[in-house]
Order: C-alpha cells, then sequence, then structure tokens
C-alpha cells in the first residue's frame, strides 16, 4: 500500500517503562520509523515523563497520563481500564493515522478501540493480541466468575472482527483465534532487542562463592503463581539447603507472598520491588538458577513470555514450571529445565539439580541461537508486508 504515510500505535505502555509490552512497542515503532511517520499513544504514570529521548523525527510520542487502579478488584479494573482506554482512543483519534494498530492486552482497549477508533482515514486496522487475557476467568470456579467469562469472551470475540488484520505472538494464539476469525491472522513471534541481547549475553560467568543465589524476575501475579515457588523454597530450607532467593517485581499478588513468606518464617527469600534494567543486570550475575512459571490453565498455554528470551541470554541455568507452545520454544535452548506447573515438589526437585550442576559451558551456545532467530527487530520486518498489502 504506496499511499501509506503514517502509523499510529496505541499501546499500554512505552519506554522508559520497561515491561514486556513496552520493550515490544519500540522495536515496532523503530521498524516501522525507517519508512513511515510513527505516533505511539500509551499511558504513563503521573510521576514518569512522557518521553524518552528520541532524536527520530519520524517518530512522535503521545503519552496519556492514566487513572491508577489496584487489579486485586475485577469491576473496579474494568471500569479504570475502560476510562483509561478511552482516553487513549481520543488522543489516537486526534493524531490520526494512515494505518492503525492497537495492541493488547490492555483488556478494556480492544472493545473500546473497535467501537472507537476506526475513522474514514484509516486504510488498515490491525489488532496485535499478546496474550488471550479475557479468557483468563474461564477457568475460576463459581457462576459470577463463569458470567463474567461468557460475557467477556463474547465482547472480544465480536471487537476482534472489527479488525482487518491480527497478528499473534504465538502459534497457539493464532489457531485459537482462526477459529472464529476469518480475517487475515499473522504471526510474529516475540524474541529480544538488540541492546537487552548485547547486555545479557556479556554478563560475567557465573561465580559459586557461598549459597546457591535463586532469581525470579517478572510480574507478580495470577498467571505466575509464585506461591507455590514460595512452598518449594520453605521445602528447600527445611531440608537445610543453603540458598539465597530474589524476586524481583511487583504486581497484584506481591502482598500476598510477602505475607505467605512472614507467617511460614522463611529467612531466604528477599523481594527486591521494581528495578531498572542495570540493577537487573546486576542480579542477573550474581544468580545461578532463574526461575520462572505459567499457571497450568488452558488460556496460558498459548503464551510464550518474552522472560523466557531474556533468561536464555544470561548463560545461567533456567528452571520453567510450564505446558503448551512455550515448552516447544524452550526445547530448543540448553540448560533449561522444563517441569510440571503448580507443583512445590517439583520446583524443589529441580532447584535441587541446578544446584548440584555447576558446569554452564554448554550454555554458551543458546547466544548464537537468540541472534539467529530470535532478534525481535528482525521478527518484527513482518509487519511491513502487513501494512503494505
Amino acid at each position: 500500500m504506496s499511499d501509506v504515510q503514517s502509523v499510529t500505535l496505541v499501546c499500554e505502555s512505552f519506554p522508559p517503562v520497561r515491561t514486556a509490552g513496552a520493550n515490544r512497542a519500540k522495536s515496532l515503532v523503530d521498524v516501522l520509523s525507517e519508512r513511515y511517520q510513527i505516533n505511539v499513544v500509551y499511558l504513563i504514570n503521573s510521576n514518569l515523563d512522557a518521553k524518552i529521548d528520541c532524536k527520530n523525527i519520524n517518530i512522535r510520542q503521545f503519552g496519556i497520563v492514566k487513572q491508577e487502579f489496584s487489579k486485586c478488584n475485577f469491576l473496579l479494573r474494568v471500569y479504570f481500564e475502560t476510562v483509561n482506554a478511552i482516553r487513549l482512543v481520543r488522543a489516537a483519534r486526534y493524531v490520526g493515522g494512515d494505518v492503525v494498530i492497537v495492541s493488547i492486552p490492555f483488556l478494556m482497549l480492544l472493545p473500546v478501540a473497535s467501537l472507537m477508533l476506526r475513522t474514514s482515514r484509516t486504510k488498515v486496522f490491525i489488532l496485535e493480541v499478546r496474550d488471550l487475557i479475557w479468557s483468563y476467568y474461564e477457568f475460576k470456579k463459581g457462576i459470577v466468575n463463569g458470567i463474567i467469562n461468557a460475557v467477556l469472551s463474547k465482547i472480544c470475540r465480536w471487537s476482534i472482527k472489527r479488525f482487518d488484520k491480527v497478528v499473534t505472538v504465538t502459534a497457539g494464539q493464532k489457531k485459537i483465534i482462526s477459529e472464529f476469525y476469518s480475517g487475515q491472522i499473522s504471526y510474529v513471534p516475540n524474541g529480544l532487542d538488540y541492546i537487552s541481547y548485547m547486555s545479557l549475553t556479556e554478563l560475567a560467568s557465573v561465580k559459586y562463592a557461598g549459597d546457591t543465589i535463586i532469581s525470579y524476575v517478572g510480574s507478580i501475579g495470577f498467571p505466575q503463581n509464585l506461591s507455590v515457588f514460595i512452598e518449594a523454597i520453605k521445602l528447600l530450607e527445611d531440608d537445610g539447603v543453603k540458598i539465597k532467593v530474589n524476586i524481583v517485581g511487583d504486581g497484584p499478588e506481591l502482598a500476598t507472598l510477602k505475607r505467605k513468606v512472614y507467617e511460614n518464617n522463611i529467612q531466604a527469600i528477599t523481594f527486591m520491588g521494581n528495578l531498572s534494567f542495570s540493577e537487573v543486570l546486576k542480579v542477573y550475575e550474581d544468580s545461578h538458577v532463574l526461575y520462572a512459571q505459567l499457571r497450568d490453565i488452558p488460556s496460558l498455554k498459548t503464551a510464550e513470555p518474552t522472560k523466557i528470551f531474556e533468561y536464555i541470554a544470561t548463560s545461567r541455568r533456567v528452571i520453567f514450571g510450564v505446558k503448551g507452545d512455550a515448552v516447544n520454544l524452550l526445547k530448543n535452548f540448553k540448560g533449561v529445565d522444563i517441569i510440571e506447573p503448580d507443583n512445590p515438589f517439583e520446583i524443589k526437585d529441580a532447584l535441587k539439580r541446578s544446584i548440584n550442576c555447576i558446569d554452564t559451558s554448554e550454555l554458551s551456545d543458546n547466544a548464537g541461537l537468540l541472534k539467529a532467530k530470535y532478534m525481535r527487530h528482525n521478527l518484527i520486518k513482518e509487519y511491513l508486508k502487513l501494512i503494505e498489502l
């Protein structure tokens, strides 16, 4: 489509915030700005600068101050997400754009954008699905949760059908959406940006001088179910295993996890909160083992968290409790122990295996595979085809 001049990306976050969504959005903007004028409309916290230091004249940033809310109460979450989505969409309509890309899992942005964002100027209306977040309630018990799931699913499926094209980050997501969406669906997987890749692959080699250090870095919410990780650490402490555990990040389950650690008098765990990337690099460098998990529920079997690529680039041993698409991805890399999720005894045994395996020389091969197949800048070039068709 040779007459496309501008592309507007609407998303939840953008750097300097460092989240999986913000990092992918930055890579997408960098690629598209090589050919088009890019407008990126996103939410910011009131205490953050709306812009990064960007000297690219093809990129215009519009940070919309969001109304803060807790994700612990679902109804309040829906209300405030709707308010924030409307503010995003209004700004995006004002900015305009020949092509509009809406990136979720910001849940209420999907229906709001599908109803309000398309204009007579829009030539291509694209939805990027990074997570099937609307289906999380499908596997929670209770009549209310059943009603919530039915309503959310119907609204989101109807909303998706209003887009010209859909992009998913996993093959499993593409398969599920193709069951009700007859338009063009493209699979553009996640990966790692070049700057992060260089920083992570240049970390110093693993050093053993005292207790084994185990780290988790990421969101602390329902999908991760870190409660079982804490149970596993308690089991190791009871067995007399000398370890130190870092939990880095924030989320709606953080307070619950802190209370659990306190009530069980677990000494090994330190909650470090949100850290800058330079601080996270230091955590990785000091760590011997990196842990992650996704709950064993069908809606998460299509997920391939970007954390996979970050962990593997460190050349540390990785333990991942997961089923589904992520398993097929993780099997490509060395030093990854794929275990049954939601099982503290499985986690304990995996951690013991990693503690006793100090040779990490084989893990250096992972960096070459990441560079060859999973650099985000190269993967996202697929978007150029979607826009030009």
